[in-house]
């Protein structure tokens, strides 16, 4: 049997930020801001780090820690939309292992209403995936999903003006 050098394992880091987008935006884009929340702790050494925040540009933080091990983390924008999405792919080593891989699939999630009632609407979304490896787009799912506008004790109401 062939011996793995990975775990193959899928994980899903979801966060919601008290901010809106164009501050967490900066917090990646701006190399000064994302290096008060993404550096390694003052004691250790060796510490390299390059940001070129741009499509095609790269990532590089290397550091050793106090016991004297090196930690790597390297990675690849691969779209950047100001104040809305960053997509990137990054490996981590400690030493020469590999630890942490992200490919990098971009989703994207396409809405549009196609009915609004009194107190509903109709609103159809798609999900399109396109591989880091192979950009052609696949659609994953399709559907119409109906929302009812509710009131604080849970009875429907008008549906808010959207204009």
């Amino acid at each position: 049997m062939t011996q793995r050098s990975a775990l193959h394992n899928t994980f899903t880091i979801t966060r919601v930020y008290d901010a809106p987008p164009s501050r967490v935006f900066a917090a990646f884009a701006d190399p000064k801001a994302k290096a008060k929340w993404f550096s390694p702790p003052p004691d250790w050494v060796d510490v390299k780090q390059s940001v070129e925040f741009r499509v095609g540009g790269r990532e590089h933080s290397s550091a050793r820690d106090s016991s004297g091990v090196k930690h790597v983390f390297d990675s690849i924008y691969y779209d950047i939309v100001p104040d809305a999405r960053i997509v990137y792919a990054y490996d981590m080593h400690l030493n020469e292992q590999r630890i942490s891989v992200s490919l990098g699939d971009v989703v994207s999630i396409y809405g549009s209403v196609i009915r609004v009632g009194r107190s509903s609407m109709a609103v159809k979304l798609e999900t399109i995936v396109a591989r880091r490896l192979d950009p052609t787009e696949i659609k994953v799912t399709e559907g119409v999903y109906t929302y009812v506008a509710i009131d604080e004790n849970g009875r429907p109401r008008p549906v808010p003006d959207r204009r």
